[in-house]
């Protein structure tokens, strides 16, 4: 496969062909630190010519230690970060990107644009030609039929998806023949090569499109590299090589190992037990700073671990429609977001190797160094809750009316960095008079939908703890988590799980997505990161970054602060 140019510069030929764009470049990832560098950091030249006989000896299994469960493997159902590790060595997408920020086709055979056709001068209509001779797991040929059945399950109303973003602005799909794919839109979308980052097989959902509960999000099959063999509950998830990945793994498979704790998974790897760690946090590093038999990646990332408040009246589900008991008062958020010092979370628990968060939208080409929070002041947390009426009692937490200033966090189980975040949250807020609870539940009940009670999609907690950041394009993230389109539903439909309800947020979204113009996006963008800031229903507290650990005899990864931690498994081997 080619590296293509920027999807800023494919939307610059389109815009050359009769439209206004001020070009922007993708803001570039940092180089990769490792404590044991390789050779050389950039990726390998890709390929598409066929595997030789030697590429398709296959290794032993990789064994990787994962801390999380998902609670399906179907990219589309679920937001764990799992779930899209997962899927990403099974899936393919009609594209991806690189580490670079660049578009790269992989069941398409090019990225679309004016220049080849594959984009119309309006913007309405995407063609996608597709690779020939590609075929399931299963071993049945994969065609423009795959395609169009990813929209229609998207658009199936019994599927609770994480967000029709985008595929609900599709007007239709047409297939032409086997290996085309004709995308007409209903009206402009920019971030439209965004979409069908995973296609899915029209025969595996049993001949319709409801995806809900089916046999195939626990063992699913796609033309990625690896397809699901066994998942143990408790235990393991094992992939192994699709016999008819093009190009074919280096190994015969990786096994998932699950642990109960990042700790846990860090000593199996410290044992040679695994063979890597996927997501450990800052702390890690000195763990493995005179380690000779392993590499620990460190990469930048778009991801921001924060606070999430629920601004509804909490419940099983919550009634959106009213506010909050204590959290619907914004002095009482500003007043949490005062009483933070987030310099002892990022000096203390993180030995400096992390920064303080400013907004939702920390890297990329959508960023905007210039937004701000107000820096920690306790006073001026506790003046602001004496204006709400929040009086201290007897023992330090404060009253109002006769009821508490007493607050619940909850977080993900076997998370210790979090585990270790909450304590110290708990203690500086109990210094202004909250009393703050903590509660963790495992990632699978957490992230849980609708119909298994999840609470965040329920709305039955008050603060929650997570990390998230944004794509290349921003606007999936922004529409997912603050559109109030994704406040969530029975139906489904989003993850807005803090009800956040503002028109202005509502506008600037739109804007963002309704243009071509980089400019008058990147400036949309930064008023969505602003005005959700205003909120204090989303208190950023410190950026995260990649880090991932390999033991010496594994080669072949590349880090990439797009695509998740199995985006190029195909390239993995044992030395």
């Amino acid at each position: 496969m080619k590296h293509t140019r920027s999807i800023w510069l494919v939307l610059s030929l389109t815009l050359a062909a009769g439209l206004i764009l001020t070009a922007c470049g993708a803001q570039a990832a940092q180089p990769p630190a490792a404590t044991q560098p390789p050779a050389s950091t950039q990726p390998p030249p890709a390929t598409t010519e066929a595997p030789t006989a030697m590429s398709m000896q296959m290794g032993a299994p990789i064994v990787i230690a994962m801390y999380q469960e998902p609670e399906s493997i179907n990219p589309y159902l679920s937001v764990q970060t799992v779930v899209n590790v997962l899927s990403t060595a099974v899936y393919d997408g009609l594209l991806t990107v690189g580490p670079d920020g660049e578009f790269i086709p992989v069941l398409a055979t090019e990225v679309p644009s004016v220049a080849n056709g594959g984009l119309s001068a309006d913007g309405l209509t995407v063609t996608y030609k597709l690779r020939e001779g590609v075929k399931w797991a299963d071993g049945k040929p994969f065609t423009s039929a795959d395609v169009k059945f990813t929209w229609q399950a998207l658009m199936d109303n019994s599927n609770a998806v994480v967000s029709r973003a985008g595929w609900e602005d599709i007007d239709t799909v047409e297939t032409p023949n086997d290996l085309t794919a004709v995308v007409k839109f209903k009206k402009l979308y920019a971030p439209a090569l965004t979409l069908w980052r995973y296609v899915l097989p029209a025969h595996g959902f049993g001949g319709g499109t409801a995806m809900t509960g089916a046999d195939f999000n626990r063992k699913p099959f796609g033309t990625g590299p690896f397809f699901v063999k066994e998942w143990t509950s408790g235990e393991s998830i094992v992939l192994e090589n699709n016999p008819n990945a093009n190009p074919a793994p280096l190994v015969s498979g990786l096994t998932f190992r699950i642990t109960p704790s990042r700790e846990e998974s860090v000593l199996l790897l410290k044992s040679g037990e695994v063979e890597a760690v996927w997501d450990l946090i800052e702390a890690s590093i000195p763990d493995f700073q005179n380690n000779q038999d392993v590499t620990l990646w460190t990469t930048p990332s778009s991801n921001v671990e924060y606070l999430g408040l629920n601004l509804a009246q909490r419940g099983n589900p919550a009634d959106p429609t009213k506010p909050h008991a204590i959290l619907g008062d914004i002095k009482v958020r500003q007043a949490l977001s005062l009483a933070i010092d987030r310099s002892v979370l990022v000096n203390d628990l993180m030995y400096g190797k992390s920064t303080i968060a400013t907004s939702a939208i920390g890297l990329g080409w959508a960023s905007d160094p210039t937004i701000s929070i107000a820096p920690y002041d306790p006073e001026k947390a506790k003046s602001l809750l004496d204006e709400a009426g929040w009086k201290p009692g007897s023992d330090g937490i404060r009253m109002k009316g006769g009821q508490r200033l007493s607050l619940e966090i909850t977080s993900t189980s076997g998370n210790k960095l979090r585990e270790l975040a909450e304590q110290v949250i708990q203690e500086q807020l109990k210094a202004v008079g909250i009393e703050l609870k903590i509660n963790n539940v495992p990632s699978s009940t957490l992230f849980g939908n609708w119909a298994s009670s999840g609470p965040l999609q329920r709305g039955n907690f008050d603060i929650s703890m997570d990390t998230w950041g944004p794509d290349i394009d921003p606007n999936d993230f922004v529409s997912i988590l603050f559109e109030s389109a994704s406040i969530p539903t029975e139906a489904g439909g989003g993850w807005n799980y803090f009800r956040i309800n503002d028109p202005k947020i509502d506008a600037a979204i739109k804007a963002g997505r309704s243009t071509l113009d980089i400019a008058a996006r990147k400036q949309a963008y930064s008023e969505v990161a602003r005005l959700v800031n205003d909120t204090y229903a989303y208190i950023p507290l410190y950026n995260r970054l990649i880090i991932n650990a390999f033991t010496n005899d594994v080669s072949g990864w590349t880090p990439n602060p797009w695509r998740d931690f199995t985006w190029d498994a195909a390239k993995w081997a044992h030395k």
